[in-house]
């Protein structure tokens, strides 16, 4: 059999120079995964269930009320404690990261020396990857996809080569301890 990694020239390749060179580190993380079945590996295994395991565990986060019920006495929102999941609160809050970003101009972003397109990217990657540990978070592919086996580990093997050589700040920012143990990850392989 012979396998390809094709990289298209679309849209989200123009808009975004982050995501032109993500997808490059991205597809050839799928072919190296595919040439050395690191999908199968214990230590990727591992790694997963660690930090899926970290993500699940329930923690106290401030939030706005109006996340959850807004005062129509006050109209105002209030900071609450809320318990929940860790990975559950990523999520949320790269939504409302996405949220804002979308209210914000592009100069504000080309001061920063990025595009208000390669964050947009960034969130979207870092959102597929808390899908390859958790289907009930998340976005980027189907449920349906991820409920083929092995493609959570395959997605996940290449959002850590994407991580380890091109880096995602949003990523980074936050799931922190995740975005280490998977470039630690990538670099132990060439040990």
């Amino acid at each position: 059999m012979r396998r390809m990694v094709h990289i298209a020239e679309n849209s989200r390749n123009k808009a975004s120079d982050w995501h032109r060179e993500s997808v490059v580190y991205h597809e050839f993380g799928h072919a190296i995964d595919a040439q050395r079945n690191l999908y199968l590996s214990p230590e990727l295994k591992g790694l997963m269930a660690k930090q899926t395991k970290i993500l699940r565990k329930k923690k106290e986060y401030k939030v706005s009320q109006s996340y959850y019920d807004y005062n129509s006495n006050t109209y105002k929102s209030e900071s609450v404690s809320v318990k929940m999941l860790q990975i559950e609160y990523a999520d949320k809050k790269l939504k409302e990261l996405y949220s804002r970003i979308c209210r914000m101009k592009p100069e504000t972003f080309t001061k920063r020396g990025i595009t208000k397109e390669d964050v947009y990217e960034q969130i979207g990657s870092t959102r597929d990857a808390i899908m390859s540990l958790d289907i009930r978070y998340g976005f980027g592919h189907s449920k349906a996809y991820f409920k083929i086996p092995g493609m959570q580990e395959k997605e996940f093997i290449a959002h850590c080569f994407e991580n380890t050589y091109v880096g995602n700040q949003v990523f980074k920012k936050y799931l922190p301890e995740l975005y280490d143990e998977m470039v630690n990850y990538i670099k132990g392989l060439s040990k």
